[in-house]
């Protein structure tokens, strides 16, 4: 960062290229790393989280559990892979993981994926479910960008990937519980005009958004 006439404050950013930006302020997201050192090492991935299967049991150590920002676990919900991982440091999927880990503890293996709901709370909350590994080809957006109130459906084949919302949580919720249980409409549905939201989801058990 190089500082102004007035080197109290910030003038300009220099890029690794070279390339100066100028700007009045900087903010840094510096982030964190799990504290993970006292852990046997054969429990961690690469970047030191603790990994977790479906169910967010640690591997190798029975009857335990990891959620929240530490644990990695293998991504089964729609876009997902044999091989997908996902670690989300986010507060709501770190309490609805803990949901699902007290089903398994009290229920036994759920067979339906767990779908990661996350938002950003900067003015206009931006929410997001999904994931999209393998990346997805097409957008389908209802609703109106200019006025901050729309559903954006990424989309991979025929396949729902993740979904965005601004201005519609309950479109949210409904959708991560539709990717769930693998009955969320198809790319070409949703391109006809289909509204998630007249499709019927038992409430009582609906994951929470």
């Amino acid at each position: 960062m190089i500082a102004a006439s007035d080197s109290s404050v910030v003038g300009s950013v220099e890029l690794k290229g070279g390339e100066k930006l100028e700007c009045d302020a900087v903010i840094l997201g510096v982030g964190v790393s799990p504290e993970t050192s006292y852990l046997d090492k054969g429990m961690l991935e690469k970047d030191g989280s603790l990994s977790v299967n479906e169910n967010f049991e640690v591997k190798g150590i029975e009857d335990a559990y990891a959620v929240g920002d530490i644990a990695t676990y293998p991504y089964r919900g729609p876009g997902g892979g044999p091989d997908s991982k996902v670690r989300i440091e986010h507060w709501n999927v770190a309490q609805n993981s803990g949901r699902a880990v007290a089903a398994h503890i009290t229920h036994g293996k759920d067979t339906t994926p767990f779908i990661p709901i996350f938002w950003s709370a900067l003015g206009t909350q931006l929410r997001y479910c999904g994931h999209t590994p393998d990346g997805f080809d097409d957008l389908i957006v209802q609703g109106n960008l200019d006025e901050a109130k729309f559903a954006a459906f990424y989309t991979k084949g025929e396949t729902v990937v993740a979904v965005a919302t601004m201005g519609k949580d309950p479109m949210m919720t409904q959708a991560s519980e539709l990717m769930r249980r693998q009955a969320m409409p198809s790319r070409t549905e949703l391109k006809g005009g289909v509204d998630i939201l007249t499709i019927s989801v038992p409430a009582e058990i609906a994951q929470a958004a």
